[in-house]
């Protein structure tokens, strides 16, 4: 899905002139970083999905902006005052929210390890927002979520050949990435 994501991206970009490969070259570490990180996240949120409770699962996958929150509270950035903690406290609440229904069981060990690999997707998540914020002053967006995408899709697809090989699967993944995620990034 990543690379499917990243077609569209980078051809935009360069149809608009922006030369990602060019951007690629020469600023190779960066883009090598933002890939491994949305790659970590990938592959920790999809092992998560596999083995742990959906709704919890997705709801801590969805915990980066705590994260954030709490970097920012911590590196003084933004200090405590009643905002904060009332972001916090809806934060937590539609993560309980999401958790707490029917059939959401968390107490076993299998729960428990998909749960801790949700909480790794969303620091990967956290930590690729911080690059990105730091790094994307000067950066053509459309352009540096394609590289980062086809990176990611590069890295984690290793991945793939600890399943049957499923070309309809495949095919479907690409298309769903092309037409809904790559142009979900533009937008």
């Amino acid at each position: 899905m990543a690379v499917g994501a990243a077609a569209p991206l980078l051809v935009i970009a360069a149809v608009a002139g922006w030369r990602p490969w060019r951007q690629l070259r020469s600023h190779p570490r960066t883009y090598l970083q933002l890939g491994l990180l949305e790659a970590v996240n990938i592959s920790l949120y999809a092992a998560a999905l596999a083995i742990g409770p959906a709704p919890v699962v997705v709801a801590l996958h969805l915990a980066s902006p705590i994260m954030l929150l709490l970097l920012a509270v911590l590196s003084r950035r933004r200090t405590v005052n009643i905002r904060v903690v009332g972001e916090l406290l809806l934060l937590i609440a539609a993560i309980v929210l999401v958790s707490a229904r029917p059939g959401a069981e968390i107490s076993t060990d299998k729960a428990l390890i998909g749960c801790g690999l949700a909480l790794g997707s969303a620091g990967a998540v956290t930590a690729l927002i911080v690059l990105v914020a730091r790094e994307s002053r000067h950066r053509d967006p459309t352009t540096s979520v394609g590289l980062q995408l086809v990176i990611a899709g590069a890295l984690s697809a290793p991945l793939l050949s600890t399943t049957a090989w499923d070309w309809e699967r495949t095919f479907a993944e690409l298309a769903v990435g092309m037409v809904l995620l790559g142009p979900g990034f533009v937008l």
